[in-house]
């Protein structure tokens, strides 16, 4: 089976015209309120006092399309009692396409805007994904704008003492005091939109046990190949040089807004003669960088390749510093650092030490503020049926959405709350 790409202007549909990006939205969120934080799976930016409160929205639901059953129509295929889920597939086992599939289903649930989220439901899209845990445990906030907005606030006010007595009067004797007010920074990032076209001929159809599998099977395909992307902008953004995986003509991720390890006095790793003990203490300094910004232990996360976590994970033993990760229930194998709060994971986004090229100087692992960043997220991913042309089925994957930071919008790699260690491999 073979898919070939096709052309499609995401931006114009939907980010430059309101009615359409009111539309995008109600599709993935239906009537929950704009600007809700839906998706933190770890709780970094849901911190309580009896620690991280997780929000999986998502997850809610899911299990309502696959656990609520309805009461289906006679003129509907199938089954007349059958959760969405189940009705989804039967529609799709009798030869329904996309657009009709869709369409039933909404029409019985009374809304023509309901559409599949495709990486929710398990039953239907059985996804395995390469480690992606920036992608996956990443903070999520819906949005309706095309823009959306951070203020950081820069600076705050600085008390002085004898602040009544030094204060000047005027003509009338009252006190005329110096004002002074926080510095505050109005950052913008413009959502953007990515997706991939594909289809299917009627022959690969015809010739499956039944329709589902092979449509089934390229549907998971363009779901993990969206989220291997979302993973690797996150980190690298508009870095697109070698080792970088990022995409120039997207959004800023890691790399574009953080301060490298140089810049905080740390020494860049040389993985060809650093021993376990020193990446242990790199990765302790980045971490006490991003702390001393303001960051809670409990909001920090690290990302790193395979083979740095695997030299991380042998500098530990029964020390203090060190936790397993058995309680971090994220399907992702990992461990936590500084008694258990940070999370140290590794990432299939960043090369392993041992590709990064010699005689120079490289972008190697994030440390990272969780609750400085999110994904502004106007459509979750979304299979979208296209016009049929011929004897083919085609459809669509996108998403629109951008990285959020408090911590600087890429024009200067100054923010503590991103500390990137960096790896210098002698010529």
């Amino acid at each position: 089976m073979s898919a070939t790409p096709q052309s499609r202007d995401y931006h114009d549909r939907v980010v430059k015209n309101k009615s359409n990006r009111e539309a995008a939205y109600k599709q993935s969120f239906g009537d929950l309120e704009e600007g809700t934080l839906y998706r933190d799976p770890l709780g970094f930016q849901t911190s309580g006092p009896s620690g991280s409160n997780p929000v999986a929205l998502q997850k809610e639901w899911g299990e309502e399309l696959e656990n609520t059953v309805v009461k289906w129509d006679s003129s509907v295929p199938g089954s007349n009692r059958a959760t969405v889920i189940e009705k989804w597939n039967e529609l799709q086992r009798k030869g329904a396409n996309l657009r009709q599939t869709r369409e039933i289903i909404g029409k019985a649930l009374d809304t023509l805007d309901w559409q599949l989220p495709l990486d929710i439901i398990t039953d239907v899209f059985v996804v395995k994904p390469e480690q992606t845990p920036a992608a996956n445990f990443i903070p999520r906030r819906s949005t309706q704008d095309d823009v959306v907005h951070a203020t950081p606030q820069t600076d705050q006010p600085e008390p002085v003492f004898g602040l009544e007595s030094g204060a000047s009067t005027d003509a009338e004797g009252n006190r005329v005091y110096e004002f002074e007010d926080p510095d505050y920074e109005d950052l913008e990032y413009s959502v953007e939109g990515y997706g991939v076209a594909t289809r299917i001929s009627d022959k690969m159809i015809l010739a499956a046990s039944n329709l589902r599998s092979p449509e089934a099977t390229q549907e998971e395909a363009l779901m993990l190949g969206h989220r291997q992307k979302t993973e690797r902008q996150i980190l690298w953004g508009t870095s697109a040089t070698a080792p970088a995986q990022g995409d120039a003509n997207g959004w800023g991720g890691f790399a574009d807004f953080g301060q490298r390890s140089a810049g905080h006095g740390v020494d860049a790793l040389d993985p060809t003669t650093a021993d376990p003990e020193d990446y242990r203490e790199t990765t302790e300094q980045l971490i006490d960088v991003v702390e001393e910004a303001g960051a809670d232990l409990g909001s920090i996360a690290i990302f790193g390749p395979f083979d740095y976590h695997r030299q991380l994970r042998r500098a530990f033993t029964d020390e203090i510093r060190y936790d397993p990760g058995d309680d971090i229930i994220t399907g992702f194998a990992t461990f936590a650092m500084e008694g258990g709060n940070v999370p140290v994971f590794k990432t299939n986004g960043i090369p392993r030490l041992s590709s990064y090229p010699t005689g120079e100087t490289n972008d190697g692992i994030f440390v990272v503020n969780m609750e400085s960043v999110e994904l502004a997220q106007l459509q979750e991913v979304m299979v979208q049926d296209l016009a049929k042309l011929g004897p083919e089925e085609r459809m669509a994957v996108d998403q629109y959405n951008v990285l959020v930071s408090e911590a600087g919008d890429g024009s200067t790699l100054t923010s503590d709350h991103i500390a990137i260690g960096e790896i210098e491999v002698p010529a």
